[in-house]
């Protein structure tokens, strides 16, 4: 049974960003919901777009990336533990121009350098390197970055 004003907050907590199925059972879970009475909660819900994994996605590594500055592996992994579906997730992963990933990883690279002071090329490489894996990026694409910086 959906009781309506309960529905009303959780309508007006999918309202406030975009949200995940993981997101909207948490706050169900929070408004002491049964699983069985949340299952009918979600249907109406999603029934109704107040909350689509698709969008929250799209919006998650738009803003991930472009905000944050992260590569797609760490989002990815972000997304894996919001329970997102790895198709969805590829989906809009692959949506990043690559020209404009590279170029990311180029700025990061130099962005980094020049906080470096007083250590070796090799050092820096190090530095350079776990700086960008910590980040999500692939080891494929910016070890090749960083070589042409020495």
């Amino acid at each position: 049974m959906v009781d309506n004003s309960i529905l009303k907050k959780i309508e007006i907590f999918c309202n406030f960003r975009e949200r995940c199925e993981t997101e909207v059972v948490q706050r169900l879970k929070k408004e002491n919901i049964s699983s069985k009475n949340a299952k009918e909660y979600l249907k109406k819900l999603k029934n109704d777009k107040f909350y689509c994994d698709t969008r929250y996605t799209s919006a998650f590594v738009r803003s991930k990336f472009n905000l944050s500055k992260w590569g797609k592996n760490k989002i990815r992994l972000k997304l894996l533990q919001k329970k997102i579906e790895d198709s969805i997730i590829k989906k809009e992963t692959d949506k990043i121009e690559h020209n404009i990933y590279a170029e990311t990883i180029k700025e990061l690279v130099e962005k980094k350098l020049r906080k470096i002071k007083n250590k070796t090329d090799f050092e820096k490489k190090q530095l350079v390197s776990r700086y960008l894996y910590s980040k999500g990026y692939e080891p494929e694409k910016f070890i090749s970055i960083i070589n042409k910086n020495f």
